[in-house]
């Protein structure tokens, strides 16, 4: 012997610390999977706000629109101008936060991917561990 000492565990001491290390990375899978799903629901309320807020701008600007068209049809002064000026601004905003919130949608969606690619490579890490 040369002096170094050997620790050999057994098989089930192996399989048991193999298990205890596979819970602990489902639980830090766990956490990291709700704490992406709540990122991601922050953002998309947000968007949701955006849009709605983009929608009702949008429909104020249409019944601008509207009154100016009464308006302009009715009394040919330069009262309508004014109306069609607001409306047309409305619209313009509404439609601008409208689809600035669907592309942050589509941009960001609702998968979490990081949680998918780390399920990936833990899944490629134990079917080497079991090796």
């Amino acid at each position: 012997m040369d002096g170094r000492v050997r620790e050999e565990r057994s098989l089930g001491e192996l399989f048991g610390d193999l298990t205890d290390d596979v819970r602990m990375l489902l639980r830090q899978e766990v956490a990291l999977a709700r704490t992406e799903v709540s990122d991601k629901v922050a953002h998309l309320s947000r968007d949701g706000m955006r849009i709605g807020v983009g929608g009702v701008l949008a429909f104020v600007g249409f019944q601008a629109l509207v009154a100016t068209a009464i308006i302009a049809l009715d009394l040919i002064i330069p009262l309508w101008l004014s109306a069609l000026l607001v409306g047309a601004v409305l619209a313009i905003v509404g439609y601008v936060l409208i689809r600035q919130g669907m592309n942050d949608v589509k941009r960001r969606g609702i998968t979490p991917t990081e949680t998918i690619s780390s399920l990936k490579e833990d899944r490629e890490w134990l079917q080497d561990q079991v090796r």
